[in-house]
């Protein structure tokens, strides 16, 4: 993620480029087309003195709204495992001289 900086626009007044500052500092030039915007949501400032507690305010324990499943995978096929036995196979004396 980043911070637009800097627009580099051609005679014709077209932005094709810009500077990128990361959050390590370093400064990137990129492509417009290669941009990604991040939405953000401004919440409204209510002005009162409003402090987050981890503990549920209704005495609920909040760990049964959540959903168990984090994520929405497909699912997973079955592994077919296949298992080899080899023997051991000793040199016999007929062979050997």
């Amino acid at each position: 993620m980043g911070r637009i900086v800097k627009l580099h626009q051609l005679l014709s007044n077209a932005i094709r480029e810009v500077e990128v500052r990361l959050q390590n500092g370093r400064t990137i030039r990129r492509p417009v087309n290669m941009l990604i915007p991040l939405e953000l949501q401004q919440q409204p400032d209510t002005g009162g003195d409003q402090r987050i507690t981890d503990e549920p305010s209704d005495g609920e324990d909040n760990s049964q709204h959540l959903d168990p499943r984090r994520y929405n995978l497909r699912p997973r096929s079955q592994r077919i495992t296949t298992a080899i036995k080899l023997a051991h196979v000793a040199p016999t004396s007929a062979y050997c001289s």
